[in-house]
This record gives C-alpha cells, sequence and structure tokens, in this order.
C-alpha cells in the first residue's frame, strides 16, 4: 500500500536550512523578545509558528544542530526517515494538525490510512479499518464468540472519552492549580447537589476512573485473545498495561483507533520542515548549538534566560520544549516546603524505544501488509514491553524498495540490549525471511535515538499518575513561575503528536491571551 503524505505547500523562494549555524547571540534586541522557546521540538516550534504569526518576536533556541525533536530523520537514510515510533492519528476534519495548519495558513488533507491497523497474534490476525463496521467480519472469522462483546464494549468506550472531554470543557485546565480551581474540580467530582446532567455525567467519569481496565473485560466476558488484542493496542498508544489504566484512561487512549490515522513515514520530518518554513517567513528566529542553562526570575517571574555562553536574553514569555530532566536544571530551586517533588523524579522514563530499520525489495512484502502492524509474539503471556513489536512500512531508496521500520519500547534497564535479534523474530511472524531479504538494516538503540531526537533520554511515557488529570496524564502548562510554560510530548495525555500539537495551541493560546 502506498504512503500517505502530508499534503502542505511547496516551501517558501528562500527555505530555512534545517542544519543552519548559531548566529551571534550578540544582536539580541535590547528589548529582548516576547516570546523564547527552548527547544525545537515539533510543540517549540508549533508554539513558535503561532506567536509569531500573531506578530509577536520569538526566538526558537536549539542546543543540538538540527530542529525536529521526534520528528528528526534517521542519519544516513534515503529517502529521509523519520524513527517510526509514533503514528500521526485523528487525521479527520477537525484534528489539532489541521488547526494548526489552518492558523498558520498551511494546507492540510492529509491522506487517511486503511486499514488503520493490523494486528498480529500467534494463532489470530485481526485487520482494523477506517470504518467500524468492518471491523464485525474480522472478528467473527477470527474470534467469533468476542464479536458481541466488541461490538458493544468498543462504541461505549468511544461514548465514554466523549463524557470526559464534555465533563472537562466544565472545568478549569486540568489539573487545578489554584485554590478556587481545585475547589470548582472538587464541587463537580464530589458534591452532590449540582445539576442532575452534570450530575450523571461526573457519577459515570468517577466510576470508570475507579475501575481498572482489566475489571471491565472480564466483566464484559472478553475473551483472552481479544484481551491480549486490546491490550497490544493501549501499550503502542499509551504504553500502560491493562492492569495500570483505569477504564477511563483506556477509553482515551483507544479512542484514536476510530478518529483516522496518517501513518506516513516522513511526515513528521516534512511537518517540521514546514514549521520552520512558516516561523522564518512571519520574523520568527531559530539558533541551534545554544545551550540554556538556567532561567532568570524577578521578583517570582520569569524574565528571561541565560545560555552556557554567558549570554542574558530578556523576554516576556518562556517556553520550555524539553524534558523534564532538562526543565528541573532550568526552573529555579523553591523552598522546601513549597516544592511538590522534583519533575525529574516524577516523571522519570517509564519506557524506552528501540528500533531497527530495514530496506526490503517491495516484491519480498506481502500484499497484506499494512502500513501499520503490531505483532505479540508469545500467547499467554501480557502483550506489553518485549511482547509488542510495531512494524511500520514506508518508501524505500527505490522505486522497488520498502523501508521497514521495527521497533518496540523496553524499561530503561534494558534500553542498551542489542535489539536486532528480538526485533526480527518478531517480524518473522508476519514475513518470514526478512533478515535474509533485506539489503540493508541498522539497529539504533535507546542512547542513539536519544542523540537523533535531542533528549537526554528517549523515554516515551513517564510514571506520573493520570488520576488528576481524569484520564489524560500531564504537568500544568504554568509549573509555578509566572512567564513558563511547558510543551512537549511528556508534558500532554499520551505520547502522539496530536496531543503535543493540541498541547502547543492551547499553550500558544494561553500566551496571546495576556496580551
Amino acid at each position: 500500500m502506498a504512503e500517505p503524505q502530508l499534503s502542505l505547500p511547496e516551501p517558501e523562494p528562500t527555505p530555512v536550512e534545517l542544519t543552519a549555524a548559531p548566529p551571534d547571540l550578540a544582536v539580541v534586541p535590547a528589548t529582548g523578545y516576547d516570546v523564547a522557546v527552548v527547544g525545537a521540538g515539533l510543540a517549540g516550534l508549533a508554539v513558535g509558528s503561532l506567536i509569531a504569526r500573531a506578530g509577536r518576536s520569538v526566538v526558537v533556541l536549539e542546543r543540538g544542530a538540527t530542529p525536529g525533536g521526534i520528528g528528526a530523520v534517521l542519519p544516513g537514510e534515503n529517502p529521509p526517515v523519520d524513527a517510526g515510533v509514533l503514528p500521526i492519528t485523528d487525521a479527520g476534519s477537525d484534528g489539532a494538525l489541521k488547526q494548526l495548519c489552518e492558523r498558520l495558513g498551511m494546507a492540510w488533507s492529509p491522506d487517511r490510512v486503511d486499514p488503520i491497523l493490523q494486528i498480529a497474534l500467534p494463532r489470530h490476525r485481526l485487520t482494523l479499518s477506517q470504518d467500524m463496521a468492518e471491523w464485525w467480519p474480522e472478528l467473527r472469522r477470527e474470534m467469533p464468540e468476542d464479536e458481541p462483546i466488541w461490538r458493544t464494549l468498543f462504541p461505549t468506550l468511544i461514548d465514554l472519552a466523549h463524557d470526559r472531554d464534555a465533563l472537562a470543557r466544565s472545568l478549569p485546565p486540568l489539573p487545578a492549580e489554584s485554590w478556587w480551581a481545585r475547589l470548582q474540580v472538587q464541587k463537580t467530582l464530589a458534591i452532590r447537589c449540582i445539576a442532575p446532567k452534570s450530575r450523571d455525567l461526573a457519577g459515570r467519569i468517577r466510576f470508570a476512573a475507579r475501575t481498572p481496565f482489566r475489571e471491565t473485560l472480564v466483566t464484559a466476558g472478553l475473551g483472552p485473545v481479544s484481551e491480549q488484542a486490546l491490550a497490544a493496542c493501549l501499550w503502542y498508544l499509551a504504553l500502560r498495561s491493562v492492569d495500570e489504566c483505569s477504564t477511563l484512561e483506556a477509553a482515551l487512549a483507544l479512542r484514536p483507533l476510530t478518529q483516522g490515522w496518517a501513518a506516513a513515514s516522513g511526515s513528521l520530518p516534512t511537518l517540521a520542515k514546514r514549521l520552520l518554513e512558516r516561523l522564518a517567513s512571519d520574523g520568527g528566529e531559530v539558533r541551534y548549538g545554544v545551550d540554556v542553562v538556567a532561567l532568570d526570575v524577578e521578583k517570582g517571574k520569569v524574565r528571561g534566560l541565560r545560555t552556557a555562553d554567558g549570554d542574558r536574553i530578556p523576554v516576556r514569555w518562556v517556553v520550555a520544549d524539553v524534558g523534564p530532566d532538562v526543565l528541573t536544571g532550568l526552573v529555579p530551586a523553591r523552598p522546601r516546603w513549597a516544592a511538590k517533588g522534583s519533575l525529574a523524579r516524577r516523571f522519570a522514563p517509564r519506557a524506552v524505544a528501540q528500533i531497527m530499520t530495514l530496506v526490503v525489495p517491495e516484491a519480498f512484502l506481502s500484499a497484506e501488509l499494512g502500513t501499520l502492524c503490531l505483532v505479540v509474539p508469545q500467547a499467554g503471556t501480557p502483550a506489553t514491553e518485549g511482547n509488542v513489536v510495531f512494524v511500520r512500512s514506508g518508501e524505500g531508496p527505490a522505486a522497488s524498495d520498502r523501508h521497514i521500520t521495527i521497533g518496540r519500547f523496553v524499561p530503561p534497564d534494558h534500553a542498551q540490549s542489542d535489539p536486532s535479534g528480538p526485533l526480527l523474530r518478531a517480524a518473522e511472524q508476519i514475513l518470514p525471511g526478512i533478515g535474509a531479504a533485506a539489503v540493508r538494516q541498522t539497529a539504533y538503540t535507546c542512547d542513539d535515538l536519544a542523540k537523533i531526537w535531542g533528549r537526554p533520554k528517549a523515554g516515551l511515557c513517564y510514571t506520573e499518575s493520570a488520576r488528576d488529570w481524569l484520564g489524560r496524564r500531564g504537568v500544568p502548562h504554568r509549573l509555578g513561575w509566572p512567564g513558563l510554560l511547558a510543551v512537549g510530548d511528556w508534558t500532554y495525555p499520551g505520547r502522539l503528536p496530536t496531543d503535543v500539537i493540541a498541547g502547543a495551541l492551547e499553550t500558544a493560546d494561553l500566551i496571546l491571551a495576556e496580551w
């Protein structure tokens, strides 16, 4: 199947160089900038582009030599290939990416992948299409006794996710920060004397947030094969097991299966390039090789930042698109009585990525192989960590080749083990002989990906609880210091690009509302 591609306009006549040398910081305007973005990941570039589009002065400071974060391309691959770890979900008409492109004046009409996902279990194989009505014949063929349960369970989960969103719209941004906001949340979720409609909605959400997802699956009567299939999807989308997730968390994590995907290899690097071009055309700046080491705080408010070279850049706002371990080093220490725990400790990596890429003759591939397949190598074993492997297919360096990305998510203490053997063995389950057929193959450990993505640790999920977020993991935009906001794939629900972009839109709106 041909890979979908972002349908975005051609670059401006003078495109932005992705590896430009850092300009001299001596040219910083005397008045500083309205906004400084630390980190040129997708979220940082999106926020910077939106602020520049609104006519404010913006500088994006990147420690490395290339932008894009998790959208950066793998070195030495031709054509350029992203790591293939994350799909672009919510490719429908009102998704966050479409909103971003509309606000920036960029066209957005992605081809939606169909089928969305394939799940290869030891003795079963499911193909999930865009149209949920096409799931039922698949389930009848593979798991006839479970098909009626899927018909009831999945729409119920989708309705639950929509109910959560409806309730969240009536609340302050979660998690609530001020005492007044916390009181509003408490009133809605705990106090009974509110409007009947809101009371019923809050009751359903409370019950789903207290109920483990496994308990819901057992109550529904779902068989072990179906449970393993759903567990594999949950692990890939949220890096949580059915035992760790509440039913509410699972509903939010699994909803992308019904929203349309544009899981095209190369899409995220393309998006990063277009954001750079838009940022430059609207007067924003990007500086590479700039290591921000501290924030300047005056009278309790962030007023600027300092670099490793000793330069001070005055700003009105700082937006940090960096991981929690880096952010902890930038934020001034609080008194012990006011500290809520180290961000680095609360958001220690829960799972990290390992991948390998192969170039394979297209004639070798089965016509039934879709764009994305989840492989569960072992039956009777939880579909988490090493027992879930994803296989993505994209365009190769020649018309007769395909790029195959195979990956998994493992605990940090397994990060540096060579992934080649386990990944190839899992891929053999759906593509027998793929290792021998490969024209070229390259393995990437966690440290390799950390260097490519520009982060100290290639962690893709963190340990923080979702309880205070009504099922959606994240931290507040505001981290307790006026003038500082945080964005990125660790601050928003899940770890999908659309979640990150949605957070970037909200962050930009928070800043622009202050003017």
